[in-house]
């Protein structure tokens, strides 16, 4: 049995030409889905904090950094500036 073409029509029976159908990822990438995410919980986050006062952000922010003392889930690990073989001399 012969190799399927990239010219011939697709087997999903979409119609299209294989090298424009079933070979190709369509819609955005997980990434690009986080990405999309992320930016709207900074817009609803941006509008909840525009209706506090200055002092009010400066306190969450003072409470937020001292989450990590109260909690050890809380914290998260930094990414290494050196490689470990660097980081052993």
């Amino acid at each position: 049995m012969a190799q399927q073409g990239r010219n011939e029509r697709c087997p999903c029976g979409s119609g299209r030409k294989v090298k424009h159908c079933c070979g190709i990822r369509r819609g955005p990438s997980e990434v690009e889905l986080a990405k999309a995410w992320l930016q709207q919980q900074a817009r609803s986050a941006a509008l909840v904090l525009a209706a506090r006062s200055d002092a009010e952000v400066v306190a969450l922010l003072d409470a937020a950094t001292l989450l990590s003392r109260q909690d050890v889930s809380m914290q998260l690990p930094l990414p290494r500036l050196l490689s470990p073989a660097l980081g052993s001399c």
